[in-house]
């Protein structure tokens, strides 16, 4: 079994592009920090990762950039190769099948309704989730 599930932030925004197919690709690098420390230091580790399809399609639809923490779930795949000079490279990419938002923005959370406890929806929000339902 090949299953990768992490936590981490997008180091940039994600690149969006499309293949002679018409099918979606995005591409963005993870940050992940471990568990312990050394000494003061945090350790974090960076993953290369790639989505297809309406996985790809879904991170540009949602806007999702630079800093955004979610939990990514895919697969492993070796990246190896050699340059022109004979030397041989070895590195991993994640696959990603499957991500799920682990925090909102601050800076994105509507402001609470002055009469009560509920927050307006944006009616862009509003319609989409209409239209999955009917």
């Amino acid at each position: 079994m090949n299953k990768f599930i992490i936590t981490g932030r997008l180091c940039d925004d994600p690149q969006i592009r499309y293949t002679q197919t018409g099918n979606a690709m995005a591409t963005f690098n993870f940050a992940v920090d471990r568990p312990f420390t050394s000494g003061d230091k945090k350790k974090t580790d960076f993953f290369s990762c790639m989505a297809f399809g309406s996985t790809a399609e879904n991170m540009d639809r949602l806007h999702i950039g630079k800093g955004t923490k979610l939990l990514i779930e895919g697969e492993v795949w070796n990246d190896n190769y050699q340059d022109r000079n004979g030397v041989k490279h070895y590195g991993v990419k994640i696959s990603v099948r499957h991500f799920e938002f682990c925090e909102k923005k601050a800076s994105n959370a509507p402001a609470p309704v002055e009469d009560g406890n509920f927050i307006d929806v944006p009616k862009e929000v509003e319609d989409e989730f209409d239209a999955m339902f009917r």
